[in-house]
């Protein structure tokens, strides 16, 4: 019926398969068996596939159906193997051909599994038999949920792939990654876009590639990357190809770091070897023969930099079309490594390279070099991932991968972006969507758990208050990045979801610790004024005091008391009550104030009385003995004129007055004043 083309169609609606099913290996060209996650993605599988596979080989409906028969069954574990699995078994003659058949095993769980997938409307013939017929009661395709359905762009030229990044529309000679430098990346970026979003420009790039190679080669400053979503996007691709390309040999040339963790940081860069800098910037530019002249002469000089000229000389002949000659300068790097970063790298260059030539074998030997240098060199583990993916070991790619894009974020979207995965772009999409589902549901999680922290600061303190503003509006930020549902947003979301639980609670203890602080400074407050309470010889003039010294133990009881069964309730009467006590202490304050003023004046009359008392006494005995002595002295001293003033009773009451009235009490004032201050 289809001639010639019948094998060709059969390898490539099994190859389209590949692509979202591992083919199990009791596989055969008769009776293929592949497995999938789910239902769904069978039926979508088998249907896209042959649908698609039809269209390429210009299968009409006049040709008639597709000679194919189809099962969809489910395992059961512990079962023995159905005879859907041995190709010479009855059950195959009584089947339509192109025609879908489920057995009883899946017909049984099919509402159950199917609930929430998108299907049309269908329903079972024959049902209750071994096999029931699928019947869809309009002509309607399954289609499987592609996350990324344009990873295929880059490849729809017709070069050979490019060993600098992969693409198929250019030689490595005509390379936009030749002009990039290790400043100018688009994967820290690009996973804060969502999927969906890359998609669309990835689109919007490579119909319009041209224009984005001019952009490339004129030099884009790593400003405008931050900047513009389509340049992010377009770098990033770049970016994951990088440990190929010129930027990245002039960079590992230059790097003072010598092991291979540390080497894509480009701030630690000594550019020592100014020849070896103008053979590099010849190659970038094409200047073939100049390039040659100084990475031969860097070669022969005994310096630690020949290996990268063997690089250099490697990638030269690379773009001059000759890999005989690549592959002599790749070797000659290879035994010229002597650091780790060396011995890593040129093993990476030399997988790339018989990879391209088509010697998968050499390749995986060459990443298990490698790898006994480095066990966790990452880089090599996602190139054995890519070896695995053209040789055909579908599952091995989905096992070793997922570790892989769980463990560093920029390889979840270098496994997105890749084209070198489409064989299994099925499987991969899968796995990654599955990776996203899993993290945004644990990301939304932890932002519940960071709503109920918020709500609880709230319940406890102002909105009003600085660090709870914050903390809301962190929380609302983190919402917004995860319902953006891009990949770099859910995995920020839901780390600093936690960090805001944290922040949240440390919160609640540093203003509890505060509250206690507090409390313990309006103790010692209260105190002090007890005591001056107590020393207070006037208590009569102030009841007033006493009354709010009693109410301000009596709250500061009433808030330790509170303060052991601590909830949003009880802090906020703590706070209430520890503002009265504040007001409360600002009014003993000034009473103190007042009564301090009170005590000094009535201190100092007792004391002025006292002290009058006793000057006058003083002051009038002595007078009087003045006087008693003037008169015995001057007696018949001829002074009668001092002694008849002396005996003048006038004279006598008027100096008596005067020592009463005046000098008494100006002695007794300073005297007072002294002791007054000295006090």
């Amino acid at each position: 019926m289809f001639g010639d083309k019948w094998a060709a169609f059969i390898n490539t609606f099994r190859n389209r398969l590949k692509q979202y099913g591992i083919e199990e290996k009791d596989s055969s060209a008769n009776l293929l068996q592949f497995s999938y996650n789910h239902p769904h993605a069978a039926l979508a599988s088998v249907f896209e596939s042959l649908e698609e596979t039809k269209k390429e080989y210009g299968w009409k409906k006049s040709t008639g159906i597709v000679p194919i028969q189809i099962i969809f069954h489910i395992d059961k574990p512990g079962d023995p193997p159905p005879p859907i699995r041995d190709i010479s078994a009855d059950l195959w003659d009584l089947l339509h051909q192109e025609t879908p058949y489920v057995t009883r095993q899946l017909k049984q769980q099919w509402n159950n599994l199917m609930s929430g997938k998108k299907l049309p409307d269908l329903s079972f013939e024959q049902e209750g038999q071994e096999l029931c017929q699928l019947v869809f009661k309009k002509e309607s395709l399954i289609r499987s949920e592609k996350l990324f359905p344009n990873r295929e762009l880059p490849v729809l030229g017709s070069q050979p792939e490019c060993f600098y990044c992969g693409m198929t529309n250019h030689k490595a000679a005509a390379c936009p990654a030749k002009f990039l430098t290790m400043e100018t990346q688009g994967l820290p970026y690009v996973g804060f876009i969502p999927i969906d979003r890359i998609n669309d420009l990835y689109q919007t790039i490579f119909s319009n590639f041209n224009k984005y190679t001019e952009l490339i080669t004129a030099g884009i400053p790593p400003a405008k990357i931050r900047k513009e979503e389509d340049l992010q996007v377009l770098v990033a691709y770049f970016d994951q190809f990088i440990i190929f390309q010129p930027r990245f040999l002039w960079n590992t040339a230059f790097s003072i770091n010598y092991d291979w963790d540390n080497i894509y940081r480009s701030d630690k860069i000594n550019i020592d070897n100014q020849p070896l800098y103008l053979g590099f910037d010849c190659l970038r530019a094409g200047n073939y023969s100049q390039a040659e002249e100084l990475f031969e002469a860097e070669l022969k000089d005994p310096g630690e930099k020949k290996i990268f000229a063997a690089i250099g000389l490697a990638f030269m002949y690379l773009e001059k079309g000759q890999p005989k000659y690549m592959s002599h300068y790749l070797q000659k790097a290879v035994e010229l490594a002597s650091q780790e970063k060396e011995r890593i790298y040129t093993a990476l260059l030399l997988a790339r390279f018989y990879d391209l030539q088509g010697n998968l074998w050499k390749a995986d030997n060459t990443l298990n070099q490698a790898l006994t240098i480095n066990r966790n060199c990452v880089e090599a583990k996602y190139s054995k991932v890519q070896m695995a993916t053209k040789s055909g070991f579908g599952e091995k790619v989905v096992t070793d991968l997922r570790p892989i894009v769980e463990g560093q974020q920029e390889f979840f979207m270098i496994a997105l972006l890749d084209p070198i995965l489409l064989p299994v772009q099925g499987l991969v999409n899968e796995m990654l969507s599955a990776i996203i589902h899993d993290h945004a549901q644990s990301a939304l999680g932890k932002l519940n758990k960071a709503q109920e922290e918020c709500d609880e600061l709230t319940s406890w303190f102002d909105k009003d208050d600085r660090l709870v503003g914050i903390n809301l509006k962190t929380l609302a930020n983190l919402k917004n990045l995860l319902e953006e549902k891009s990949y770099y947003g859910i995995q920020e979301a839901a780390e600093r979801a936690l960090g805001l639980v944290y922040s949240s609670q440390r919160i609640q203890e540093n203003k509890i610790d505060a509250l206690r602080e507090q409390l313990n400074e309006i103790t010692a407050q209260w105190t002090n004024y007890k005591k001056i309470w107590d020393l207070f010889n006037y208590k009569p003039l102030f009841e007033s005091f006493n009354k709010t010294i009693i109410s301000a133990k009596q709250k500061i009881i009433t808030i330790r008391a509170i303060s052991e069964k601590m909830n949003g309730n009880n802090y906020r009467k703590s706070i209430a009550i520890k503002d009265e006590i504040i007001n409360e202490l600002i009014t003993l304050k000034h009473l103190i104030t007042r009564m301090n003023l009170v005590k000094s004046i009535l201190d100092a009359t007792r004391l002025f009385g006292k002290y009058l008392l006793l000057s006058e006494i003083i002051l009038l005995s002595l007078t009087i003995a003045l006087f008693t002595l003037l008169a015995n002295i001057l007696e018949g001293s001829g002074t009668e004129g001092i002694l008849r003033l002396v005996n003048d009773p006038w004279f006598k009451k008027q100096s008596i007055s005067i020592t009463t009235l005046l000098i008494a009490p100006m002695t007794a004032l300073i005297m007072t004043s002294v002791k007054s201050f000295k006090k």
